[in-house]
């Protein structure tokens, strides 16, 4: 399969060390990282699965798995936390926005860390770094057009 990304924010891509020196990647999600967020959602307690959806799930829908997918970096971005372990690349937390098309100056956002990864930082650094860009699209400071 391949996909088309125009203007993929480079600049959004870094790497956190944690307190207890845990390196973390942080970087925007990728139309191909749809599997690896469905095992994302999977590994959550049904508790925080409930607390990221307001809503009962065990398993995403088709539909909101399409959603998820559809990013373009500028009214709808996810960022990802993840790391690498015995070389496999596990993700940790996610935290998106999605700018309100009936109302540009709003929009909503979710935040989601993993179990075992939970009172680390991951949700904090996610979150700044996802209101940094939220602010830079909205002044225009950056866009995926340019």
């Amino acid at each position: 399969m391949t996909y088309t990304i125009y203007r993929y924010p480079v600049h959004l891509i870094d790497v956190v060390e944690l307190a207890d020196g845990s390196r973390v990647t942080i970087r925007p999600t990728l139309p191909q990282d749809l599997e690896l967020q469905r095992q994302f959602f999977r590994t959550l307690s049904a508790e925080n699965r409930y607390r990221r959806f307001m809503t009962p799930v065990n398993e995403l829908p088709e539909t909101l798995v399409e959603r998820l997918a559809s990013i373009d970096y500028r009214s709808h971005l996810a960022l990802l936390a993840e790391v690498f372990e015995d070389g496999r690349e596990t993700m940790i937390g996610e935290a998106r926005y999605v700018v309100d098309a009936a109302d540009p100056a709003t929009c909503e956002f979710a935040i989601a860390v993993a179990d075992d990864w939970q009172a680390r930082g991951i949700a904090r650094a996610l979150l700044g770094r996802l209101e940094r860009q939220a602010a830079a699209s909205v002044s225009g400071a950056w866009s995926p057009t340019r």
